[in-house]
């Protein structure tokens, strides 16, 4: 059984956009998480494909959940942005709908958090579940047990090893929000969370929880299939 360090308050900040085909698995796992200083934020994005009822008829079964219904599209950047400034906790993730976690995830990422000061951020292992079943595991490795800021700054610069993992994990809010959210930039939404990832780095260290305990499944209309992954678009978010 997980170690629990009750005092730590986590908010799971869930942007959905036509998710009615699989949002519910999603909200189900957030109910079943063994922290019990939690609370799920949901903004569903402007869409009528019934995301937003089914997490209605969610909160009706678990108090814990709150909803927002967007009257316009905010996009992925927006919507998240707009849970960051509605949560007054200690610690949060981005709980895509997509994301399946494990029962005992967001236990073992605060009691990181609520014990080791220096970490910003702490992650677990990624399985990624392509729209044909194949399976990936993902991991990153690239700042673990760096503590200095340039160089762990210095390695996500250079984007070394699936940096997109840390993505997952669990973040201080407090360190969060003296960056301000995610950023649009030249192409738009692709790759927002590298340069988020890269200023939270500057404030503390990551930590990774070498165990799979968020799992990705990606579906038809995910936004990051859609992306080219052109060297035009790479330049504009490093830009």
């Amino acid at each position: 059984m997980s170690t629990v360090h009750p005092h730590g308050k986590v908010c799971a900040l869930m942007p959905a956009w036509r998710a009615a085909t699989f949002i519910q698995k999603t909200l189900d796992t957030l109910s079943a998480q063994e922290w019990p200083a939690l609370e799920v934020l949901v903004s569903v994005d402007h869409c009528d494909d019934g995301t937003y009822e089914l997490c209605q008829a969610h909160v009706r079964r678990d108090p814990r959940f709150r909803v927002y219904r967007q009257p316009s599209r905010l996009g992925w950047i927006g919507n998240s942005n707009f849970l960051l400034q509605r949560e007054r906790g200690d610690h949060a993730l981005f709980a895509f709908h997509d994301d399946l976690l494990a029962p005992d995830c967001i236990s073992k990422l605060a009691g990181i958090l609520d014990t080791q000061p220096e970490v910003v951020l702490a992650h677990p292992d990624v399985e990624m579940v392509h729209v044909d079943g194949s399976r990936e595991q993902w991991s990153y490795k690239a700042i673990e047990g760096i503590s200095d800021r340039v160089e762990r700054a210095r390695q996500l610069v250079h984007r070394e090893g699936r940096w997109w993992t840390a993505i997952h994990g669990l973040f201080r809010l407090q360190s969060a929000r003296r960056i301000g959210g995610l950023k649009l930039h030249g192409a738009g939404a692709f790759t927002a969370d590298w340069p988020w990832l890269l200023h939270m780095s500057l404030l503390g260290q990551f930590r990774r929880v070498p165990e799979t305990l968020c799992f990705k499944h990606y579906q038809p209309g995910s936004l990051s299939l859609s992306w080219a992954f052109s060297p035009e678009q790479a330049f504009e978010v490093s830009a």
